[in-house]
């Protein structure tokens, strides 16, 4: 079985699809650093 092809996405939708990912997102999550370790 091939796999499938991603569509390409025009660079003009990225904004518009990036802030419907963080959007849609329903798990809130704080982003920390331990020294050079960063923790999600």
């Amino acid at each position: 079985m091939t796999k499938p092809k991603p569509e390409p996405i025009a660079i003009e939708q990225l904004p518009e699809l990036a802030a419907a990912v963080i959007r849609d997102d329903h798990f809130p999550y704080l982003a920390t650093i331990d020294g050079e370790q960063l923790r999600l």
